[in-house]
Protein backbone atom coordinates (compact mmCIF):
# COMPACT_ATOMS: atom_id res chain seq x y z
CA UNK A 1 0.00 0.00 0.00
CA UNK A 2 1.30 3.43 -0.94
CA UNK A 3 1.65 5.85 1.93
CA UNK A 4 -0.13 9.20 1.62
CA UNK A 5 3.14 11.18 1.70
CA UNK A 6 4.57 9.02 -1.11
CA UNK A 7 1.43 9.62 -3.15
CA UNK A 8 1.75 13.39 -2.71
CA UNK A 9 5.40 13.24 -3.70
CA UNK A 10 4.44 11.35 -6.88
CA UNK A 11 1.74 13.88 -7.72
CA UNK A 12 4.22 16.71 -7.15
CA UNK A 13 6.73 15.13 -9.54
CA UNK A 14 4.11 14.79 -12.25
CA UNK A 15 2.90 18.35 -11.68
CA UNK A 16 6.49 19.57 -12.08
CA UNK A 17 6.91 17.45 -15.20
CA UNK A 18 3.73 18.81 -16.82
CA UNK A 19 4.80 22.37 -16.01
CA UNK A 20 8.21 21.76 -17.60
CA UNK A 21 6.56 20.28 -20.70
CA UNK A 22 4.20 23.26 -20.98
CA UNK A 23 6.84 25.93 -20.44
CA UNK A 24 9.69 24.28 -22.35
CA UNK A 25 12.27 24.73 -19.62
CA UNK A 26 12.98 23.74 -16.06
CA UNK A 27 13.84 27.33 -15.13
CA UNK A 28 10.54 28.68 -16.53
CA UNK A 29 8.58 25.95 -14.72
CA UNK A 30 10.36 26.83 -11.48
CA UNK A 31 9.29 30.45 -11.87
CA UNK A 32 5.68 29.52 -12.62
CA UNK A 33 5.49 27.11 -9.69
CA UNK A 34 7.51 29.37 -7.38
CA UNK A 35 9.85 26.50 -6.56
CA UNK A 36 13.64 26.47 -6.69
CA UNK A 37 15.01 25.21 -9.99
CA UNK A 38 17.28 22.79 -8.15
CA UNK A 39 14.29 21.23 -6.37
CA UNK A 40 12.49 20.65 -9.67
CA UNK A 41 15.62 19.21 -11.26
CA UNK A 42 16.06 16.82 -8.33
CA UNK A 43 12.45 15.64 -8.58
CA UNK A 44 12.78 15.11 -12.34
CA UNK A 45 15.87 12.96 -11.84
CA UNK A 46 13.89 10.81 -9.40
CA UNK A 47 10.96 10.60 -11.80
CA UNK A 48 13.38 9.52 -14.52
CA UNK A 49 14.66 6.54 -12.53
CA UNK A 50 12.69 4.30 -14.92
CA UNK A 51 13.75 6.08 -18.10
CA UNK A 52 14.63 9.45 -19.60
CA UNK A 53 11.65 11.77 -20.05
CA UNK A 54 13.41 15.01 -21.00
CA UNK A 55 16.24 15.90 -23.35
CA UNK A 56 17.96 18.85 -21.74
CA UNK A 57 19.87 21.56 -23.61
CA UNK A 58 21.03 25.11 -22.97
CA UNK A 59 17.91 26.47 -24.70
CA UNK A 60 15.37 24.33 -22.83
CA UNK A 61 14.00 20.81 -22.83
CA UNK A 62 12.26 18.53 -25.28
CA UNK A 63 10.20 15.50 -24.38
CA UNK A 64 11.44 12.05 -25.27
CA UNK A 65 9.04 9.39 -26.49
CA UNK A 66 8.54 8.29 -22.89
CA UNK A 67 8.00 11.91 -21.91
CA UNK A 68 5.21 12.29 -24.47
CA UNK A 69 3.68 9.04 -23.24
CA UNK A 70 3.65 10.22 -19.61
CA UNK A 71 2.40 13.70 -20.53
CA UNK A 72 -0.52 12.28 -22.47
CA UNK A 73 -1.58 10.16 -19.50
CA UNK A 74 -0.98 12.89 -16.94
CA UNK A 75 -3.27 15.25 -18.88
CA UNK A 76 -5.89 12.61 -19.60
CA UNK A 77 -6.34 11.74 -15.97
CA UNK A 78 -4.72 13.32 -12.91
CA UNK A 79 -3.80 9.90 -11.53
CA UNK A 80 -3.07 8.38 -14.93
CA UNK A 81 0.67 8.55 -14.35
CA UNK A 82 0.36 5.69 -11.84
CA UNK A 83 -0.93 3.42 -14.58
CA UNK A 84 1.64 4.29 -17.20
CA UNK A 85 3.56 1.23 -18.34
CA UNK A 86 7.21 1.94 -18.94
Amino acid sequence: MVRYSEELTGVRKVRYFVSIADSGSINAAAGLLQVAQSAISRQMLRLEDEGVLLQRSVVGVELTERGHFLLERARFRPTGWRFAVW
